[in-house]
């Protein structure tokens, strides 16, 4: 698995049967396949070479520019029917029978459906 954050990427490597390996590398453009490198070079040494049945990619980066809601203006492709999810929600909020939600304004500036 592959988390890449604003200062580091973290990657991890499940072998079965095995300690977890995790490796650590500066965060830059080309972090994510230069940690993959990396952590396979580790994984040879240790048990030799194994095939990579996958890889699990996440970011720190973009989670956090949503939590924050800063960022770039993006559009928002989703399932056809699905159009307003993110806007709904989960009806999740702090005082259940306020009548006055405020709501923070979307990420995403325009929502594409496909099939």
């Amino acid at each position: 698995g592959i988390d890449q954050g604003g200062t580091f990427t973290d990657v991890a490597c499940y072998v079965p049967g095995k300690p977890i390996i995790t490796h650590k590398v500066l965060s830059s453009a080309e972090s994510s396949v230069l940690g993959v490198r990396q952590m396979q070079q580790l994984v040879s040494q240790k048990y030799g070479d194994l095939p990579v049945l996958g890889i699990r990619a996440g970011t720190t980066i973009a989670t956090n520019a949503l939590l924050e809601l800063r960022g770039q203006k993006t559009c928002l492709a989703v399932t056809r029917g699905f159009k307003d999810l993110l806007i709904i929600g989960s009806q999740d909020r702090p005082s259940i029978f306020d009548l006055d939600i405020t709501r923070p304004e979307p990420l995403f500036k325009e929502v594409v459906e496909v099939d």
